[in-house]
């Protein structure tokens, strides 16, 4: 989709060896960043994955379209 340049961070499930929604997946991206996840934003289309991330702390977009994540995140493109 072209959207991991526009990132700090993205973090592939499988190359951590822990998926989601394992709270380690959401503290490894906040860790890769250097900040805590308070800070991060944790952006999918399953509900119970975004129900995790906030768990931890993190804000959580769930998404259902790509239209819609393209509209969410088109602020933060600049």
């Amino acid at each position: 989709m072209g959207l991991a340049e526009a990132f700090d961070a993205v973090v592939s499930i499988a190359r951590i060896g822990v998926a989601k929604p394992d709270p380690r997946v959401f503290t490894t991206a906040a860790g890769r960043v250097g900040t805590e996840p308070r800070r991060c934003l944790f952006v999918d289309d399953s509900l119970g994955n975004v129900t995790a991330a906030r768990a931890v702390g993190m804000a959580g977009l769930h998404y259902r379209n790509i239209g819609q994540l393209r509209e969410a995140v088109a602020p933060l493109l600049g």
